[in-house]
């Protein structure tokens, strides 16, 4: 069987292994963090910012989200479909504390640190890069640029609303989530996971202003997007490497297109048999294809204008 190995956990390791190992590769994923990862703090609403090019992200999110619209009728998968203020259609809503030991649950996963993907391309067929910001100093890549993001979390007392703005540059966001609220946010350059009081007090006043029911009590937590010029999803001249990093503040929203991407080059690199069938619900790239041809017309997806 051809050997595939995936660096990093974050969303887009995970729904690479997914992709890769269902359409017959032996995936196993390296990765320095498993669960403590950027995806895990992100708010996870489909919603693409902050990432380029706009192209390539349009057809990346709207893949991704057809996907997420399926698995929001597979129970146990974490995501759901919900209204957001300002968009015409429902948008994916994934709460991670679910979907990301979800799309884990069938993987095999090494905790280790990889410090030369040449090196552990000797032992593999092909070697996907999902090191999301790690990617800088695992490739040298000085493109690729923190954007801190701040969120707040507050238990849910029954609040069942979704808001996504940006004003004057300004993120902020409110979702509902089965067992808390997510508020948001910032995106700063700044590298220190210390988060100043005023900060968090402006983050959650912009929020209560939306939502006056939050409780007043907050958690918080601290997320780096891998910001980068445009997204990095290639194969590494002369190598059997494929990269796949710099989705800045659309990880989610462009996981699942990604993913194909990744594997249509994997298959150049290392052909692998395709296998038929799902795993609980999860997607395969053979039942991807299926519902392509049967599903007829495509209907639209809402591609937000409102990107930086």
């Amino acid at each position: 069987m051809t050997r595939a190995a995936v660096v990093g956990a974050g969303v887009a390791g995970l729904t690479c292994g997914v992709v890769l190992a269902d359409a017959g590769f032996d995936v196993t994923l390296f990765a320095r963090e498993i669960r403590a990862t950027t995806s895990a703090v992100a708010a996870a609403i489909w919603y693409p910012y902050h990432i380029e090019p706009k192209r390539k992200v349009e057809r990346w999110a709207r893949a991704s989200y057809r996907e997420f619209e399926r698995l929001a009728r597979v129970r146990g998968s974490g995501v759901s479909m919900v209204d957001v203020f300002g968009e015409q259609l429902p948008v994916p809503l994934i709460e991670t504390p679910i979907y990301l030991p979800w799309l884990r649950r069938n993987l095999r996963i090494h905790r280790r640190t990889i410090r030369d993907l040449a090196a552990l391309a000797r032992d593999f067929d092909v070697v996907v890069n999902c090191a999301g910001l790690g990617a800088r100093e695992l490739c040298g890549d000085s493109l690729l640029q923190p954007g801190r993001g701040v969120v707040l979390k507050t238990a849910n007392p029954g609040i069942v609303r979704h808001m996504v703005r940006i004003d004057r540059d300004e993120l902020t966001y409110v979702l509902s989530r089965t067992d808390d609220v997510v508020l948001g946010g910032t995106d700063d350059a700044s590298e220190s996971r210390d988060v100043p009081p005023e900060l968090a007090a402006a983050i959650y006043a912009r929020c209560a202003a939306v939502e006056p029911r939050l409780p007043a009590e907050f958690a918080i937590d601290v997320g780096f997007r891998p910001l980068r010029s445009a997204v990095r999803l290639e194969r590494e001249r002369g190598t059997r490497i494929v990269h796949n990093y710099g989705h800045g503040g659309a990880g989610f929203t462009v996981s699942w297109g990604c993913a194909r991407d990744v594997l249509r080059i994997a298959k150049t690199v290392a052909p692998a048999p395709r296998r038929e069938g799902r795993r609980d619900g999860a997607p395969t790239a053979a039942g991807t294809a299926a519902r392509r041809r049967s599903a007829g017309p495509r209907r639209s997806t809402p591609v937000s204008r409102r990107r930086r």
